[in-house]
Order: structure tokens, then C-alpha cells, then sequence
């Protein structure tokens, strides 16, 4: 709207919004296109959150609420749009979508806007009263001083806001044009003539008005703040602007994602003033945030990358954040916690709202020179326009793929529509600024990252929180792998995040150099001498910790240092796989790493098969294994609990398979041997400990041969006698591994085949959800990922029978 704010005309805050969607839409246009792409600016839309509200009184007959019920999904489909689209369709049932205003509070930046409203209403309502003869002039005087002194406040609150603000020429304006009123409404002096009375309040609401007009238009914004809480897996409190594409097409709705990156990209990149006060509002909410020991908020994406390598200035694009709330909460306190972190982070996104859009205003011309500078380099060259159209064809190539994904099915486009809800609201396509995730209660990516992420959080100078170089290191790795494997949704990428992950394995990187040695002790404890002798032929240092930390993920995700005779194989067959000469003789970094990860994928392939089948060969004994359980318990005060993999395998057999998610094979059986009398771990003596050790090697049984007690750690183990083949070579598997305990109050079992106990389902997921957030390969973490939907498939299935 036309104010104080305005610089000049044709050089306001919107059109250098416009000025962004005119270089989108020519790089866009550069493409023949069944029909011309359109994208403009529109008017500021309300802020507004979405969520689920149940369509009855009763729970749902298969799935429970939303409490992590789509968890499954996050690995049944290869298509994360296809995932999305078949969460909400399958809630959809049991929920409706409810689009509504943001929650409310009573917090600072709430009330400026109410308040702003109240004074513009005392305005109008005193203007008319005065004009209509039923408010005398020192009536009329009080109030206005009233409403001068409030806007006065107002300007005083903005200006405060952050350090731009002092510096935007609207701001300032507004504050002397209040203390002028206020100053000529305190000194007026004597009776007034009639003409004179009218030529002030006439000037004085002039006036009112038009500071009125400008602070609206910093406090309404240009930016849109939204809650999403209708993505499976986590929430989304995102400030952003919108815009409105032309034709939208496809189901994926593929053009208006990709006006949305580059529309974000044009609006953040090379503009100094928005990288300023953009890392203000991080490093502010940092201290909002910091206050409770059950919150870690740190910065993630491309921009936490840079301040790891510290280079802050070389991020690109939006500010992706990410809030952990501590998943050791009780339910309710867990609740709780996010109510509260979501109340201050709206209220904080609504600050930055006015904070952005004043300094919108105030270098309109700076965007407008930037966006005219782009037209003209596009017109010239669209493909050497600052990767517009290099990005653009590579999400053109990611939308194409969903959209495949969704031409297999009809329903899918009918399941999708649910999508145009929230895209009515705020446009179709947007620029965003800051993304704030905060995973759900009970999914993995939350327990992994509070165990392992969080400590590692450190700050730069600026006050910006940020990963350190394990974070990194796993998710570039798993992304990689996830392109390597054929099922990623941006497989374009992997050039991308290859170059990335070198970049952190680098000594001056913080945590790098400690993490790649923690790897390596992983492997060295795992006793895989020869792989680690052979990894140190590589001659590239970056190449040859990217090997050890792939060896580290292989010696967790299967257990290496659990089963001796399964590591030796094992590093047979990694060592063998590595041609070290081959890799030195590579002359890139980039073609080296290649080849590790092909050595990765190799072993990942030959382990998944020779796992599923060792699985197999568990669980065609389970009469084997309970008879040895029974004999060795038979007489004694003992109970005998199946837990972990061998567990959840027993499980989905008692469910007859009708879960969706696969199940990972077991790698062994895990028993506690649970002592009734014993009140502690302490109480089972070392007697007590050989007495079960005898009775273990007593039993007599054609498919059970060597067995190893390690009385530190109270666990005995059973290996197979008959060796299984592992490429080349062979071993005896490890089949059992009882562990005594006392018995622990309020254990939760289920009787399971020839009525042995596991461990009951509820417990089993917490488990599992454990050891998926302790797992980084990428491979098995699928398996774990896909497990851990199972079980709340099957628990779900249970609570109804």
C-alpha cells in the first residue's frame, strides 16, 4: 500500500517481490511449455496452520491417531511425494483437515498488529465524532495525544526489534511524525478559532493516518507464517513469501516446485541485507530457545554446513533450522514443551515478518537491481544465469520422476487434491526464509539426533548454532548411498553432495578428525585388522577416512563385534573388495570416492542378501532354540525372555504376515535370562553365572556347537555348528546370546511359539526405534526404519483384536 515507506514510485518493497518472479519466470519460459508460465506477487495472505481433527468420537479401526501412526511410510514407498500423499489420504479416513488461524497468544508481536487495529478504529471513530458535532476539540485533543503517544510506542518497539531496523528511513519517519503531534497537541496554548480547530484535527488525522498506513505495512508484512502439522513425521513452522504460479501443472504439482527454489534462491542470494538480518533472527531465536535444557535448535542444511566450514558467507538459499525436544519426556511434558517452543517461535517468526518487510522497503532497490541484472544475463544466456537453469531442469527431472510414481496409480492425483488446501491459502509456490522442523515424539530421526547430534551442536561468532562434522559425514554418505541404490527422489543431487562431503573431510573441519577416529576404533575393536591395513594404502587421506567411517557403519549395522566369527569373514570380504592400487590410480578426488562407494554398495548388496539368509536359517530353528531354552531353565527360578530382532521376527510369524512393512532379519537371538530373586544385576554372583554356563553346554543338540561366557558382562554364547557360506569363505554363525538379569519391575511380555515369553510389542518398538537411531548405513537403517513401522502396524492391529 502506497505510505511514508515508499522510496519512490515504481521502487516499492512488492515490486522488487515481482522483480524475483519476473527472472523465475523467464528462466522457466526458456523451456517451450504447453502453455506460458505466469508467477506474480499477490497480496499478503493470512497466517494460518493446518492439522488433523478427528471426524468422530472413536479411535480409528487400524490406525491409532497420528502420534507417529504413518511412521511406516517413511520407507514403504520410494517416492517421498508418493509417501506424503498416501499418509494423508490413509488419515484421511479417521481425520478431516483443519486449516485455521495460528494458535493464539498474548505476546508481543500478536498484540502490535491488535493494537494497531484499535488505533486505527479510535481514529476513524474520533474523526466522525468531531466532524459530526458530539466531540468537543479538547476531546478530540486527549484522544488523539492518546493514540500519537501509542504509535510513538509502537515505532519504539520496531526500532528495537533488530539492529537493521534503526537504519529503515520508514521507521524514522514514523517516530518523528508521532512526536510532532505529540508536541503540537501538548503545546497548544489559549482558545482556538473554529477554523483553526479544523485545520488540526484535519492535519493531526492526516497524519495519524499516514503513520498508521506505514507501521501496517511493516506489522502485515510481506512474509506469511505457517504451522504445518499434517506431514507424517514431523512439524513445520516456516516464514515465507508467497506467490501464485500459472499453470500449476501435474499432479506433483512440478512447476510450482520448481518456481519455488529458484523464487527462494533469487530472493536470498547476493543480497547482503537479507543475509544480515537473516542470521540476526537465527542468532536470536538461538537465545529465545537456549533457555530450555530439554530444547537443542541449531541450523542444518547448506547454511549449517558453511558455518562448519566457515565460510557463513557462501550459504545459499533459505535458512534451514531444526528444534529437538528432549524424547526421554514423559507424553504430556513432551506436549507441553512443544506448545510452549511453538507459541515463541510464531511470535519470534512474526517479529521477523516486520523485520523483513521493513527492510524490504527499505532495499527495494537493491532486489530490483539485482533482479533486473538476472533478466538481462537470462535474455542473453539463460544457461549461464547463476545455475537458474541447470536447477531448474534438475527438478524438472525429480517432478518428472514423482509424477510417474503417480501415473501408475489413478487414485494417487484424487489422494492429492488434499494438497490444494493449504496452497490456496498461501499461494502455490513461495521464497522461503526460514524453516523450522521439529520432529515428532517417537520418531527415529529425533532420538538420533538428541543422542548423537545434540553434543556435538557447537556456535560461531554470531551466535549460530551448528552441527558438527558427523552430521554431516552420515547424512551426505546416506543420501549418496540412497542415489547409489536407484531410489532417490533427487538423484540429480549426488555431484551435488559429493562435493559437500568432501569438503568436510578435512582436519581443520570441526569433529571430523575425532569422528573418523572413533570409526576407526569401531573397526579395530571389531578386530577387521586387514580392512583397516588396507585402507591405510590409500594414499588420499580425504578417500581413505571416507572408507573408515563406511567400515565403522558396516561394523555397527551388523553387529560385528557381537559375532567374532562373522567379523573375520567379514573382513575377508571388505578387504578383498577394496583394490587400493586401483583407487590411488584414479585422478580425481571425486572419481576416488566413486569408488569407495561402489566398494560400499557391493558389500552393502552381498551383507543384505547373506543376512536375509542367515534370518532364514535362524528362524527355521526356532524349535531348536526354544528346546535349548526350555533345558536350560527346566527346574530353576528363572524367566526366559526373547528380545530384540530374533523377537520382532517371532512376532510378525504370529501376525501372519499381514503387517505391509517388511521385517529385518534377526542377526541372532538375544535371551535375558530374568533371575525373580535377584533385586539387582549385582545379586547374580559368579556361581550363579557358571551354574548356567554348565547347564547351557549339558544340553545335546545336533544344531548348536561352540559356546563362549563372558562373566563381566554375565553373557553366554551359542554358535551354530554347521558352518554357512559368506562368498569365498564360511563361518559358524552366532545363534543365541543369553544375558542374565534381575527381573525388572513391570516387565511387558507375550507368549510366542511353544509359549516361550518375548518381549511384548510396545517395548519391542522402543527397542527398535533405539537401535534404528544407532545405525547410520544406510541400508540396514532402511531395514530398521521399515521394522519400526511394522511394529506400530502390528501394535495398532492388537489394540483392536
Amino acid at each position: 500500500m502506497p505510505s511514508i515507506c515508499d522510496i519512490k514510485p515504481g521502487e516499492t518493497a512488492l515490486d522488487g517481490l515481482n522483480g524475483v518472479a519476473d527472472v523465475t519466470q523467464m528462466a522457466m519460459n526458456t523451456q517451450q511449455q504447453p502453455d506460458p508460465i505466469t508467477i506474480v506477487c499477490p497480496p499478503k495472505p493470512d497466517d494460518y496452520a493446518v492439522g488433523w481433527v478427528k471426524k468422530g468420537p472413536q479411535e480409528p479401526a487400524f490406525w491409532p491417531p497420528y502420534p507417529e501412526a504413518v511412521a511406516f511410510l517413511s520407507a514403504f514407498e520410494k517416492s517421498s511425494a508418493v509417501r506424503r500423499v498416501r499418509a494423508t489420504a490413509m488419515m484421511d479416513a479417521y481425520y478431516t483437515l483443519d486449516v485455521r488461524e495460528l494458535p493464539k497468544s498474548d505476546l508481543d508481536a500478536r498484540n502490535v498488529r491488535g493494537n494497531l487495529e484499535d488505533q486505527q478504529k479510535a481514529v476513524t471513530a474520533m474523526s466522525a465524532a468531531y466532524n459530526a458535532g458530539t466531540l468537543s476539540f479538547s476531546a478530540f485533543q486527549n484522544s488523539a495525544l492518546d493514540v500519537a503517544k501509542e504509535l510513538a510506542y509502537i515505532s519504539r518497539y520496531l526500532n528495537n526489534l533488530d539492529a537493521s531496523m534503526a537504519k529503515v528511513p520508514c521507521i524514522k519517519r514514523c517516530s518523528d511524525m508521532c512526536e510532532e503531534i505529540i508536541a503540537l497537541l501538548t503545546n497548544l496554548k489559549g482558545p482556538l478559532t473554529v477554523n483553526t480547530a479544523v485545520q488540526i484535527v484535519v492535519e493531526v488525522v492526516t497524519n495519524l493516518n499516514t503513520v498508521l498506513a506505514a507501521l501496517t505495512s511493516i506489522t502485515t508484512g510481506y512474509s506469511v507464517i505457517t504451522n504445518n502439522e499434517s506431514i507424517p513425521n514431523f512439524f513445520l513452522m516456516r516464514l515465507l513469501v508467497a506467490y501464485k504460479i500459472n499453470p500449476v501443472q501435474s499432479a506433483t504439482n512440478s512447476y510450482a516446485s520448481i518456481a519455488s527454489s529458484q523464487l527462494t534462491a533469487l530472493l536470498h542470494n547476493k543480497q547482503q541485507w537479507l543475509f544480515d538480518i537473516m542470521q540476526r533472527m537465527i542468532a536470536d531465536l538461538t537465545k529465545v530457545l537456549g533457555s530450555n535444557e530439554d530444547v537443542s535448535f541449531y541450523l542444518k542444511g547448506g547454511r549449517g554446513l558453511s558455518y562448519l566450514l566457515k565460510k557463513p558467507e557462501e550459504g545459499e538459499n533459505d535458512w534451514d533450522t531444526q528444534i529437538l525436544i528432549n524424547p526421554h519426556l514423559p507424553y504430556d511434558k513432551w506436549w507441553e514443551t512443544y506448545y510452549a517452543v511453538q507459541n515463541a517461535v510464531n511470535n519470534r517468526l512474526t517479529r521477523y515478518d516486520f523485520i523483513f518487510s521493513a527492510n524490504l522497503m527499505a532495499n527495494a532497490p537493491s532486489l530490483i537491481a539485482a533482479t533486473n541484472t538476472a533478466k538481462a544475463a537470462l535474455a542473453n544466456d539463460p544457461k549461464l544465469t547463476d545455475g537458474i537453469f541447470d536447477a531448474a531442469m534438475s527438478l524438472a527431472i525429480q517432478a518428472s520422476l514423482d509424477d510417474q510414481d503417480f501415473a501408475q496409480d489413478e487414485d494417487m492425483v484424487l489422494e492429492n487434491e488434499w494438497q490444494q488446501a493449504t496452497r490456496n491459502l498461501s499461494g502455490n509456490c513461495k521464497a522461503e526464509l526460514i524453516d523450522v522442523g521439529v520432529p515428532r515424539v517417537c520418531t527415529i530421526e529425533l532420538l538420533e539426533q538428541w543422542e548423537h547430534v545434540r553434543d556435538g551442536i557447537t556456535s560461531s561468532a554470531q551466535g549460530i548454532p551448528f552441527p558438527g562434522a558427523p552430521y554431516f559425514i552420515d547424512e551426505f554418505i546416506g543420501m549418496i548411498r540412497e542415489c547409489d541404490a536407484g531410489v532417490s527422489p533427487s538423484p540429480t543431487k549426488r555431484p551435488k553432495r559429493l562435493k559437500r562431503l568432501l569438503n568436510v573431510l578435512l582436519p581443520e573441519v570441526t569433529g571430523f578428525t575425532a569422528f573418523r577416529d572413533a570409526q576407526a576404533a569401531v573397526g579395530a575393536t571389531a578386530q577387521l585388522n586387514t580392512s583397516l591395513q588396507k585402507i591405510a594404502q590409500i594414499t588420499n587421506a580425504q578417500i581413505s577416512a571416507l572408507a573408515t567411517i563406511m567400515l565403522g557403519q558396516f561394523c555397527t549395522a551388523y553387529e560385528l563385534a557381537a559375532d567374532p566369527n562373522l567379523a573375520q569373514n567379514f573382513d575377508d570380504l571388505a578387504a578383498d573388495a577394496l583394490d587400493t592400487a586401483a583407487i590411488n590410480a584414479l585422478m580425481s578426488v571425486d572419481s576416488q570416492a566413486d569408488a569407495v562407494f561402489k566398494w560400499c554398495h557391493t558389500i552393502s548388496k552381498t551383507m543384505t542378501a547373506h543376512l536375509a539368509l542367515r534370518g532364514k536359517t535362524l528362524s527355521d530353528h526356532v524349535p531348536d532354540i526354544t528346546d535349548l531354552v526350555a533345558k536350560t531353565v527346566q527346574g530353576e527360578r528363572i524367566s526366559p525372555v526373547i528380545e530384540g530382532s530374533f523377537a520382532i521376527c517371532l512376532h510378525q510369524q504370529m501376525n501372519n504376515g499381514e503387517a505391509r512393512n517388511k521385517v529385518a532379519p534377526a542377526e541372532f537371538a538375544t535371551i535375558s535370562l530374568y533371575y525373580p530373586d535377584c533385586a539387582s544385576d549385582g545379586d547374580i554372583t559368579e556361581d550363579m553365572f557358571q551354574a548356567m554356563v554348565t547347564k547351557v553346554l549339558a544340553v545335546e543338540t545336533p544344531y548348536f556347537g561352540a559356546v563362549a561366557a563372558n562373566p563381566q558382562t554375565r553373557t553366554i554364547k551359542v554358535f551354530a555348528k554347521q558352518a554357512i557360506p559368506l562368498q569365498a569363505g564360511s563361518y559358524a554363525p552366532l545363534v543365541i546370546e543369553f544375558t542374565l538379569r534381575s527381573m525388572p519391575i513391570g516387565l511387558n511380555t507375550a507368549i510366542g511359539p511353544q509359549g516361550i515369553l518375548l518381549l511384548a510389542l510396545q517395548p519391542l518398538t522402543v527397542w527398535c526405534r533405539g537401535r534404528a537411531a544407532g545405525v547410520s548405513e544406510w541400508a540396514t537403517r532402511l531395514q530398521l526404519t521399515e521394522t519400526y513401522g511394522a511394529l506400530i502396524e502390528m501394535a495398532a492391529q492388537a489394540r483392536v483384536v
